[in-house]
């Protein structure tokens, strides 16, 4: 995957295990034509997929609640991938990521 920024995959590759979580969005259609949304939140060193949440919409706040939650009961991983054009997540989240020392990561 070729990747640009400093902070790119190619650039921070996780070495261990909470070392880098990325998260993403994924759409779908259910079999009635309705959109379906998912939202992954993947432990980038066992590729482990601890989260996908599935809903006709996933909001901000539903993705700080469900990385809470992971933090809770996995701990804090050392960086957070995301990716960049989710603007709105981002703006939401990152401030509470930052109160935990957990430094953010474009792709």
């Amino acid at each position: 995957m070729a990747c640009g920024s400093d902070n790119s995959c190619s650039v921070k590759k996780a070495e261990f295990i909470n070392h880098v979580w990325t998260y993403d969005f994924i759409s779908d259609q259910s079999e009635d034509g309705r959109k379906l949304e998912l939202l992954t939140v993947l432990d980038e060193f066992t590729r482990e997929c601890p989260a996908i949440e599935v809903g006709r919409s996933i909001r901000a706040k539903d993705v700080i609640m469900t990385l809470e939650y992971l933090f809770m009961v996995r701990g804090l991983p050392k960086f957070i991938r995301m990716v960049i054009f989710i603007i709105l997540v981002n703006d939401c989240l990152r401030p509470s990521l930052w109160q935990a020392n957990m430094l953010v990561l474009s792709r």
